[in-house]
Parts: structure tokens; C-alpha cells; sequence
């Protein structure tokens, strides 16, 4: 066995040294590759790559492994070397590896070393796709190369090819992990490619390989393909056996496993330039994470380069991606993802007991994405018995909000999508407000006639399962809300207590205090992110919303009495269907705002007097000031009150909401709903 500790590039310094491109003079022999795919973009396939993704083929000149052993892009490249283990890769001379392993993209162009006969091209066993060649020497002796895990064949028997003759491309078929080529040079007659026979019997060949055994055998039947194609005598005017001797009797430098890394080390670090050159999610559906007993939902992963959003084709780091899942209730398929075509990949899930799993997706120990899913029985969760409210933070009066519910089911984990049977009412258990529902509305408001104090629904109602309402408060303090379902009274859900607060500029509704919080009370406005804005100039679109709302509030307050809810309702359609006669951006005087208020109430406004006057009583607006100064008994606290009304002047929204509150208290007093 032999054991030397000088380069070989001493002993090659002088000679001719091999090229790695295709040689067209008889005999002589070149790489199996020209170029191969930059290690950070080898994972893609080779037909996806761009050109600044490809690289000439690094040559390890002279065979020099211990000036290069520390270096990452060759690391990378040569993963085992002849003499390696599988462990390290680079530590010559420890192991009894048969060949050299080239990693590069899936497809990569491989190409016979020289000219010679095809022995083989096909499947072997272990070896996957392969290819082997014997090349005939100056004095009738051969060798003999050899191509393993192919993804495809470009040769046939018999064929005889010519050096950079197109013979392959790269796999990883075979007792393989990864896209690379396994390249071997044998000496010897017999099988092809050569591999141990006596002296590994009950042994794997992992073991044979990491442990060193049979590197006799190893030495007697092989060649270092590196050292060969590097020595500068298969460059010389006559090949021989004795040309192969030399090779075999040049020194070879041992190589320690604590002077280099190990490819765990290596891949873990490959695998970090991959994550961060990747984005790799999971699409999976809200209601596909709750899933029916005996079901099976599909799910799928994409992977996306993050510079530029390019999908992914090629085939994943280390053994791929692998799916766990927690448990035995689910049945994952395909359990390993190698390869992605056009950045997704499709897999299934198969449910096969009730509980709660976590599907996770890994590659080696990196975690990609974590996600809970629940397998449930229809019948049981038919009559649902828990239940969430998802409720928004410091509630304001008057202040319109998005709230949500949605069932547990019996495992305590949300029921979305599973169909529920029977009807539920959400209502305030302290406080007041009031609710509509907004779950399969693009446009997530209320409209006045569609608040209710205890909403009704079933799961037709619902998005999947989640009731997404709104919820206007309409007193300040204690404010908590339930859940119950109607046939039975059941209580499925109540929530915290929550404090409702007035507006926090409402102080500056000095003069019409009183009456603005009334107002708000009976949901006559909405206010925005807790605040009313009380000084600012009423608006048209404002101006609609507080006329409909009193229009709202006043059929509501018709309670049981059918004429009069008739009547409103008839009220309420005509005043939507001439809403349109005021502009949303428009602002709105005192006179406007009281012809918008007597026109949808429908108020008579024939009074006849004789009596004192207000100074400015007269112009279009002359039957409605006369109207609510007789009739009402209206008046402006400003100052000017008792002598003026000031029709043109612009209204804020605090005096708006005073004008409405005491109209709608008119109003209600006519007709006895006080």
C-alpha cells in the first residue's frame, strides 16, 4: 500500500500538463466536463441557469489536494475525492472512496475523457445511469472511465466515440444523493465500473468507504482520476501500461480529517447560501388546516429567488425536503420533495385519526415552515360548544368597529370551515350597542337599517365558519358581549369586559354637549378613531349619514306599531333613492341641512303666523325656519338665538348633531314614541 507525503505536483512540475477541453490528437485525454454550474447556483437545473451561473470546471492542478483542501469553492465542487471518506471528502488517502464526485447542476453536459469503445450505457445497479468506456493504449493495454448516476444516456454500446464526445448529463440516479457525477478510472478487465468484491462481503459500502477497507484491491484496480488526468505523461507520444505504473507510483499526500471540514460542515454552510438565495414557502388555506376525518387536502410549496422572484427549477439541497408530522393521524405524500419544476411542488396530506398535528417541512435540521393542523369529526363538531370573540381595543362611543367570532372545536382549535348546524345570536351581555353583518360584504360597513341588538346567523351567513361583523357601542361604561345559540339558550361564548369611552376631543362640544352625546347614543354618527371632530364644518356626505340615521332610528323606534313602521320604510327609500342631490364634498348650511331634515321626515311646513319674526326669516328657506320656530320652538344657543337663524351660515358637526337630535325628539313626540 502506498504511503508518501510529497506533493504531486513535484512530481508533475516538469511535464506537459493535461487540458480540461476536448483534445481532437489520437490518445490523449481531457476532463469530463467544460463547465459546470457555479456552486451557489448548482441546485437549479442546468437548462434554468444564466451564464454568469456557469463556470469553466476549477482544475486541482497537479493533483495538489493539500493546496486546496481548505479552499470552499472546490470543497464544493469535488465533494469526494478518490481515497476519501463520505464524512470528509478530503481526507486522502483515509478512506477507500473508487472514484472522484463532481457536483454540478442536474443536466450538466458530461463528455467521454478520450477516445475509446462505449462497454457500457445504461442502468447498473447502484450505480444508476452509467456509462464506461474502454480507451486503448499505445501498447494494446486499456483503461477504462467510467460515468455514474446520469439522468440521462447520450451513448449506446458498442458506439465509438471520439474525447469531448457527448455522453450524458448529470443525475443523481442510483444510490445517489445529489446532482453528481461519479467519475472512475479503472485498470483492470472485468466489470465496469469496478467495485469491491471479497474483501467487503457483509459490509456497506458506506462502511467500506469511511472506514478505509480494501484500499489494496482499491490501488491494484483503480486509478486517481484527478492524479491521471493532471499527470503530464498521458500527454506523451506513446500511453502504456508502464505510462499507467508511473501514475500509480506517484506519491500521494495523506491528508488528516482534523485538517479539513467535514461535509456536514460544508453542506450545513451550502445549505445557509441556498436559504438566503431562496424563499421557500408553504400555500395552505385557512380551512385547509381544519380537516375532516378521512379527508385528504393538498398543499403546496414554492420556491422563489428572492433578488428577483425567478421560480425555482432543480433539485433541493441535501436529501430535500422532507415532511414530519407529529403523530401518526396523518399520512403525508410524498414524505421527501426533491425536485421543483417552475417554483412550486404539490404535495397531500391524508388524515387518518381525530387530533391536533404539526406538519413542519425541514431540510437537515433547517426548519422551513411549521404548520398546525387539525383533523376533526363532523359529528361531533356539528353543535359547537366553545367559541372566540376577536374584539378591537379601547372602544369609543359611536365608533364604528370590525368585530369577529368564530366556534372551537372540541380539540380547542378554531372551527374554520367545518359546517356547523342551528342558529346563534350576538348580542350585549352589559352595555349597549348594536350589530350588522359584514362577512361576505366587499364593503365592510353598516348601513342604518341593517343594525340590530342581537344578530342572528348560521354558518350560511359566515365566511368559513367566521362571523365578521360590526359593532357600533352606544353607551359609555361596561361593554361585554355573548354568544348564544337560539334552540337551546346556550351560552357559547362571552367576552371581556371592555370600558367604553366618549370621544377625546368631545370636550370641545361646549354648547351642544349634552345633546351631541344623546345623539351618538342613538347612533345619529359614527365617530372616527375616537374622535368627533366636533368643530369641524359639516360636510354633504356627513349631512346623509345623520339625516338616514335619524330616518334609521325613528323606524326602529316604530317598534310593533305596523303603520308607522310602514311609513318610515316608505320614507326611508324615497330619501335613499334623492340622496344623490347634495355632494358628498359639498358644505352644508343651516337652511340646507333643515330643507335635507323636513324633506326626508316629510314635515308639513304650512304654518301661518302674525307673531314676532326671527330677523332673518324669509328667502328659500323661510317655511322651515318658520316652521320650527312656531311649531318647535327652535332656537340657536348662540348668542343671536332668539332674533336669527342664520340660514347661510356653515354648520359644524357638533350644531349638526344638535339640529338632528332635537328634529328627531320632534318628531318622536308627534308620534307618541317617546
Amino acid at each position: 500500500m502506498r504511503k508518501f507525503f510529497l506533493p504531486f505536483a513535484v512530481f508533475c512540475l516538469a511535464l506537459p500538463v493535461i487540458s480540461a477541453q476536448a483534445d481532437d490528437s489520437g490518445g490523449r485525454f481531457r476532463y469530463p466536463f467544460d463547465q459546470i454550474a457555479d456552486p451557489s447556483c448548482r441546485f437549479s437545473a442546468w437548462n434554468t441557469l444564466d451564464d454568469d451561473c456557469k463556470i469553466d470546471l476549477p482544475r486541482i492542478e497537479g493533483a495538489d489536494y493539500a493546496k486546496y483542501k481548505n479552499n470552499f469553492l472546490y470543497e464544493r465542487v469535488y465533494t469526494v475525492l478518490w481515497e476519501g471518506t463520505y464524512d470528509y471528502g478530503w481526507d486522502v488517502w483515509q478512506g477507500s472512496h473508487l472514484g472522484v464526485d463532481i457536483a454540478t447542476s442536474l443536466g450538466t453536459p458530461v463528455y467521454a475523457i478520450g477516445d475509446g469503445e462505449v462497454l457500457v450505457a445504461g442502468w447498473q445497479t447502484w450505480w444508476g445511469n452509467t456509462v464506461s468506456i474502454k480507451h486503448t493504449l499505445d501498447d494494446d493495454t486499456a483503461i477504462y472511465s467510467n460515468y455514474a448516476h446520469l439522468s440521462s444516456v447520450s451513448v449506446k454500446v458498442g458506439d465509438v466515440v471520439r474525447g469531448g464526445t457527448l455522453i450524458g448529463a448529470v443525475g443523481s440516479t442510483g444510490n445517489s444523493t445529489g446532482n453528481h457525477l461519479h467519475f472512475q478510472i479503472d485498470t483492470k478487465k472485468g466489470f465496469h465500473p469496478w467495485y469491491y468484491s471479497a474483501c467487503s462481503k457483509g459490509i456497506s459500502a458506506w462502511d467500506v468507504v469511511n472506514r478505509g477497507l480494501c484500499q489494496a484491491d482499491l490501488e491494484a484496480n483503480t486509478l486517481d482520476p484527478i492524479a491521471f488526468l493532471e499527470s503530464g505523461k498521458i500527454a506523451a507520444p506513446v500511453i502504456s501500461e508502464e505510462t499507467i505504473e508511473a501514475i500509480q507510483e506517484a506519491p500521494v499526500v495523506e491528508i488528516k480529517q482534523e485538517d479539513v471540514r467535514s461535509r456536514d460542515e460544508i453542506i450545513r454552510e451550502e445549505l445557509g447560501i441556498f436559504l438566503k438565495r431562496y424563499q421557500i414557502k408553504v400555500v395552505m388555506s385557512a380551512d385547509k388546516k381544519v380537516i375532516p376525518l378521512g379527508g385528504k387536502k393538498s398543499a403546496r410549496i414554492t420556491v422563489i429567488e428572492r433578488r428577483n422572484g425567478k421560480p425555482f427549477t432543480g433539485t433541493m439541497p441535501l436529501d430535500g425536503i422532507e415532511l414530519h408530522v407529529s403523530g401518526d393521524g396523518v399520512k403525508p405524500f410524498p414524505a421527501r420533495i426533491l425536485d421543483i419544476q417552475g417554483g412550486t411542488r404539490d404535495f397531500s396530506l391524508e388524515w387518518k385519526a381525530i387530533g391536533n398535528y404539526v406538519v413542519s417541512l425541514r431540510i437537515g435540521n433547517e426548519v422551513l415552515a411549521v404548520v398546525p393542523v387539525q383533523v376533526y369529526d363532523q359529528k361531533t363538531e356539528s353543535k359547537p360548544t366553545a367559541g372566540a370573540f376577536f374584539l378591537p381595543k379601547n372602544p369609543t362611543l359611536a365608533d364604528e368597529r370590525t368585530v369577529a367570532f368564530v366556534m372551537r372545536t372540541s380539540l380547542g382549535g378554531y372551527s374554520l370551515g367545518i359546517p356547523y348546524s342551528d342558529t346563534y345570536i350576538l348580542r350585549a351581555k352589559s352595555g349597549k350597542a348594536k350589530f350588522c353583518n359584514v362577512s361576505k360584504k366587499t364593503r365592510k360597513v353598516c348601513a342604518p337599517e341593517d343594525l340590530v341588538s342581537e344578530l342572528t346567523f348560521t354558518y350560511s351567513d359566515t365566511y368559513r365558519g367566521v362571523l365578521v361583523g360590526r359593532a357600533v357601542p352606544l353607551r359609555t361604561g361596561e361593554l361585554s358581549y355573548e354568544l348564544v345559540r337560539r334552540s337551546d339558550g346556550l351560552v357559547i361564548a362571552e367576552s371581556a369586559v371592555m370600558q367604553v369611552s366618549l370621544p377625546s376631543d368631545i370636550a370641545s362640544a361646549k354648547t351642544y354637549r349634552t345633546e351631541v352625546i344623546r345623539a351618538l347614543e342613538r347612533g345619529l354618527f359614527r365617530t372616527k378613531s375616537g374622535r368627533l371632530l366636533p368643530d369641524w364644518e359639516l360636510k354633504g356626505k356627513q349631512a346623509k349619514e345623520i339625516v338616514g340615521n335619524v330616518l334609521g332610528y325613528a323606524y326602529l323606534k316604530s317598534g310593533d306599531n305596523r303603520a308607522l313602521k310602514q311609513k318610515f320604510l316608505q320614507i326611508i327609500v324615497k330619501w335613499n333613492e334623492g340622496v344623490g342631490t347634495i355632494g358628498d364634498y359639498e358644505t352644508v348650511s343651516r337652511g340646507r341641512f333643515a330643507k335635507l331634515l323636513m324633506d326626508a321626515l316629510s314635515d308639513p311646513r304650512d304654518i301661518e303666523t302674525s307673531g314676532k319674526k326671527w330677523v332673518d326669516e324669509r328667502g328659500n328657506y323661510e317655511a322651515e325656519m318658520r316652521t320650527l320656530r312656531v311649531r318647535d320652538g327652535f332656537a340657536w344657543r348662540d348668542g343671536f338665538g332668539d332674533r336669527y337663524f342664520q340660514p347661510d351660515k356653515t354648520l359644524t358637526i357638533e350644531e349638526a348633531l344638535y339640529f338632528a337630535d332635537f328634529s328627531l325628539e320632534s318628531v318622536l313626540g308627534r308620534a307618541g314614541l317617546q
